[in-house]
């Protein structure tokens, strides 16, 4: 790992990343020294300019190791690294001229360089852009830029149900009835008209935003059966690759998906959301 930059060297960093205009960084700066002495040493800058709001947390510590690039992708700002999956990396980022607040999920390097895999990323994108309910995550956008390829989501303010139990244990059989029932009705949705099964219902995905509406997300492993979406040739070649039958999250994977994961139907999907129900109610 790099040395950390001096202060003089992080601000030159900031200024060549671009994403504070020079004008606006120097009046920054001045108004800062007119207060009293900066800030000696660079973490101490950068924490000032976060609590200060000219950075996030995740710009701050990108600079703190040297790095200057890398904080834009397409029209999208990135702000904070929200998750990490095998499938990429989602942030959150707003978009450079709308101010909007989005997710964006970047597929990996090496991810990006297998046909199969890259096929289900773009399979996932065409899964979410097909789903308008309440209760789902929907797609916005997909692109590439310089070999990056990314999927543009609707950015859900909230904590997953995982989190949420992991914190405050167990809730009330209201409260997780209310929140399963919610997720239920966004699945029948995806069932029956878009002729989704999600294939990863675990509590780690469904998501609870701050006005107490349950979204359903991450829709990587989705098997669609409408027609222009679901291909069993890529689906047969993802799982080949991957040299297993199984996708999906062990704990919540019903047993016929456990055997074969290019068979299971919509009932696998009740089934997990059963194991997710559990979850919530036990701890």
């Amino acid at each position: 790992m790099p040395a950390p930059p001096t202060t003089d060297a992080f601000v030159t960093l900031v200024r060549k990343s671009g994403l504070i205009d020079t004008d606006k960084l120097d009046a920054y700066l001045k108004n800062l020294g007119a207060a009293g002495p900066l800030p000696d040493t660079p973490r101490r800058l950068a924490r000032r300019m976060v609590k200060d709001g000219q950075l996030t947390i995740f710009q701050a510590e990108q600079f703190l190791k040297g790095r200057y690039r890398g904080f834009a992708i397409g029209n999208y700002r990135i702000l904070e690294r929200i998750a990490h999956g095998g499938m990429g990396t989602i942030y959150l980022a707003e978009h450079i001229h709308m101010a909007r607040r989005m997710a964006v999920k970047v597929l990996p390097h090496d991810l990006a360089k297998n046909p199969p895999v890259l096929e289900r990323f773009y399979r996932e994108a065409r899964a979410a852009a097909a789903l308008q309910h309440p209760n789902l995550v929907r797609a916005t956008d997909i692109d590439c830029e310089g070999g990056i390829h990314y999927l543009v989501l609707e950015y859900v303010d909230g904590v997953n149900l995982q989190n949420l139990v992991d914190r405050n244990g167990p809730l009330s059989i209201v409260r997780a009835v209310h929140y399963i029932g919610q997720a239920a009705r966004g699945l029948q949705y995806a069932h029956q008209v878009a002729g989704m099964i999600h294939r990863d219902i675990k509590p780690a995905n469904l998501m609870l935003d701050r006005t107490g509406t349950i979204r359903v997300l991450d829709l990587g492993l989705a098997r669609m059966r409408a027609a222009g979406f679901f291909n069993p040739e890529a689906d047969e070649i993802t799982s080949k690759h991957n040299d297993q039958n199984v996708l999906g999250t062990a704990d919540y994977i019903a047993p016929e998906q456990a055997l074969d994961s290019q068979a299971a139907d919509t009932q696998a999907d009740v089934y997990s959301l059963g194991g997710t129900f559990y979850f919530l109610l036990t701890g």
